[in-house]
Order: C-alpha cells, then structure tokens, then sequence
C-alpha cells in the first residue's frame, strides 16, 4: 500500500498462476480491491494446473519469459523518451 501512496503513478502487473473457472471470479475481485487506488494495472490470471508447479516448470517459464520480453519493450520505449526530451 505503501508502494501506492508513493508512487501514484505505479503500473501493477497481478499474475495469478493457479487458477480455475470457478476461482477466476474471485481472483479478479480480490486483485482489483487490492489495486482499487492504482491507475494503471494489468490482471493476468492464468489456468496452470493448481498445486503442480513442479511438473509444469517449462510452461511457466515460458510465461515469464513472455513478461520479460514485455518488460524489456517498456523499458527501451522508457529509454528512448527519456533521449528524445533530453535532445529536444
């Protein structure tokens, strides 16, 4: 929450990794009352088998690999605006 206060403009990414139909209701709502005063967020649930992790490390790690990549986006889109301004 602190995080919150300070930062009013903090992106939250929320990734629930096990999850089922009946559950992605309450995932989402227990996400969003959490972030309730963050602007930007993005709520990823996603259906890995619920108490598996182990024998599904590969499909894991191919998500984190996917938020890496998004991440790594972000922060040379950051980095070029950030030279652009310091050129203008």
């Amino acid at each position: 929450m602190r995080l919150i206060e300070n930062y009013p403009n903090i992106v939250f990414h929320w990734v629930v990794f096990g999850s089922n139909p009946q559950r992605k209701r309450e995932d989402y709502e227990s996400a969003n009352k959490f972030l309730r005063n963050v602007k930007a967020k993005n709520i990823v649930i996603k259906k890995f088998r619920d108490g598996f992790p182990p024998f599904i490390v590969s499909e894991i790690k191919d998500f984190f690999e996917q938020l890496q990549d998004f991440f790594l986006i972000l922060f040379l889109l950051i980095i070029e605006m950030i030279y652009i301004k310091s050129i203008a």
